[in-house]
């Protein structure tokens, strides 16, 4: 299992400092986000390169002034092509943030007029804020002169942020002075907001006075700098936390996350010192998770220290669900210390379900060592769902070689599904099977399904069965579903059937679905053309019981005039007005 707190201190590739919090920390104050979290979505990425305007038109701009050493204007230009040059996105922008962090500060100024021309978006994107940080950390009233020069207005507020970030690494208190000098409004929140969150990484005492004495929505810029202090130090953060009346339980659950991953015995320790997982709110389940993955012995500590019942079984659901993500086996293994009962077998089959959609034969090999039961039947229709649909031909043979109950059970299932993608083969393939109930289950799923996707083929394929229980049923399937859609057609194609009971079941069939669409008196009529008298008086006397209850006084006069026997008649009569 310690293959677990590997994955979880595995952390992807760090991006530049500045492009993680530029748009984390923003979003953790609106969105009440993790600060750690980083939304860069293609789709929703917008170009800033309309944002700039040229600090000289670029017909009157002259020859850029090489500095005297370092990174000259030509190298600075190339480097920005090799790292257009890459393929993904993700490479680019790695390359673009260690250029800005090697360009020497005091090259900036010259070397950032090049981006002012037109340019590539993640030129703009990813590169200028990087190089305005590390300026605004040396001259910040320059940097953010720069800004108010070069962009459009309504474009500022990543460049602005940029140099903000900047500017409080070298002097917090004439940074937040800016902020309060901008407008009010959704922008400077986000300024103070994103603000707060990179100073807590360094110094979260400092931000967290700042965000309580800050005029608007102190509380939300608090939880932002909580958030940030909790991932560098969770049990000072929850020392903090102490002193105040408020313990939001989404905070907790993100301190409780952090810490788990930090030091997973004392997290635990603080965790059961809280009362149950209440706190956590609806959060418990991430909380949960991460303590299944940073250590699955105190997983288990923790869970016995739970009262049986409910509770403790959905903690082991969730557990399951959460290791079964990174190790399948693993996770099989340290389910089986448990003791069997109701929980254990419902996280049996989250196992199963997560395991099957990954790799359905390594299911069923965990399918297998499960005690007979309904849990064990529960599995094999999960793996049967699952696998069906990517594998239909490898499915059905491992269904055919079940037991018979669970073959039964088993393989209409994976014939229905495979109907769905290539009804004609699943026919093909059930047809070439011995007869059996199985290969009726299953001929008779492959009709029901095959009606959905194309009737008239199903037709064709029904009436060329041999005569006999299993035409009819399937006729009368056909009938059933296609009239449901379309009775006019369905009704062509039964009339065109051979005479006989085939088409007596169908015709029936048709009726009653006629009745239900509520066309009682077209039902009379096709129940009227049943040949076999039986079946014809039976579904005359469903259509009739119908329109009893729908117009009792029409139905009664042509009750009295039918030609059926008079106990029928009477029974009838007497549901009539």
């Amino acid at each position: 299992m310690s293959g677990f707190i590997a994955i979880m201190n595995t952390s992807p590739k760090p991006r530049c400092r500045w492009s993680v919090l530029l748009v984390s920390g923003a979003l953790g104050l609106v969105l009440g986000a993790g600060t750690g979290a980083v939304l860069r979505s293609k789709a929703s990425r917008q170009p800033m390169t309309a944002a700039l305007a040229p600090v000289i038109q670029p017909a009157r701009q002259p020859a850029p002034v090489e500095p005297a050493g370092g990174l000259k204007t030509a190298e600075f230009e190339d480097a920005i092509r090799r790292a257009l040059s890459l393929v993904s996105y993700e490479q680019r922008e790695d390359a673009f943030c260690r250029l800005a962090g090697t360009v020497p500060v005091n090259q900036i100024p010259p070397l950032v007029n090049f981006l002012a021309k037109p340019a590539h978006p993640q030129v703009i994107e990813s590169l200028l804020p990087g190089l305005l940080r590390r300026w605004a950390e040396v001259n910040p009233a320059d940097a953010w002169a720069y800004v108010q020069k070069v962009a459009v207005p309504g474009n500022r507020a990543p460049l602005e942020q940029a140099v903000l970030y900047g500017w409080g690494k070298r002097d917090l208190a004439a940074a937040i002075e800016m902020i309060r000098r901008q407008p009010n409004g959704l922008p400077k929140q986000r300024y103070i907001g994103a603000l707060l969150a990179e100073v807590a990484g360094r110094d979260p005492a400092a931000a967290l006075a700042v965000a309580a004495a800050w005029p608007v929505d102190a509380k939300t810029l608090q939880f932002t700098v909580l958030q940030r202090w909790a991932a560098r130090d969770p049990a000072a953060t929850v020392a903090a936390l102490a002193a105040g009346p408020q313990k939001p339980p989404e905070l907790l659950a993100i301190i409780a996350q952090c810490w788990l991953r930090r030091d997973p015995a004392s997290a635990v320790a603080w965790m059961k010192s809280l009362p149950g997982l209440n706190p956590f709110g609806r959060d418990k389940e991430k909380v949960l998770a991460a303590l299944a993955l940073a250590s699955p012995a105190l997983s288990a500590q923790f869970l016995a220290g739970l009262p049986a019942g409910a509770l403790r079984n959905e903690c082991l659901r969730i557990m399951v669900a959460a290791m079964s993500g990174y190790d399948f086996h693993a996770a099989a293994a340290w389910l089986a210390g448990f003791p069997d009962g109701a929980g254990k077998r419902a996280a049996q089959l989250v196992l199963i379900r997560q395991w099957a959609e990954f790799d359905a034969r390594a299911a069923i090999a965990y399918y297998a060592s499960l005690p007979a039961g309904a849990s064990q039947r529960t599995a094999l229709e999960m793996i049967t769902q699952l696998w069906a649909p990517a594998e239909p031909r490898a499915a059905a043979a491992w269904a055919l070689g079940l037991p018979p109950k669970s073959r039964d059970a088993s393989v209409p299932i994976v014939i229905a599904m495979w109907a769905r993608e290539d009804p004609a083969a699943a026919a093909a393939w059930a047809a070439s099977w011995p007869a059996s109930q199985a290969q009726t289950n299953a001929l008779l799923n492959i009709a029901r399904t095959w009606v959905w996707g194309n009737s008239p083929a199903a037709a064709a394929w029904v009436a060329q069965f041999k005569d006999g229980d299993l035409k009819e049923k399937a006729a009368c399937s056909l009938a059933r579903d296609w009239a449901r859609r379309d009775p006019e057609a369905a009704g062509r194609w039964i009339k065109g059937l051979p005479a006989g009971r085939t088409r007596d079941a169908a015709l029936a069939s048709l009726a009653e679905t006629i009745t239900q669409r509520f066309d009682v008196k077209e039902a009379i009529a096709t129940a009227q053309t049943i040949e076999a008298p039986e079946l014809r008086q039976s579904a005359l006397e469903s259509a009739a019981s119908e329109w009893i209850i729908r117009d009792p006084y029409a139905a009664r006069p042509w009750i009295e005039q039918s030609a059926w026997p008079d106990g029928i008649k009477s029974q009838l009569l007497k549901r009539t007005p």
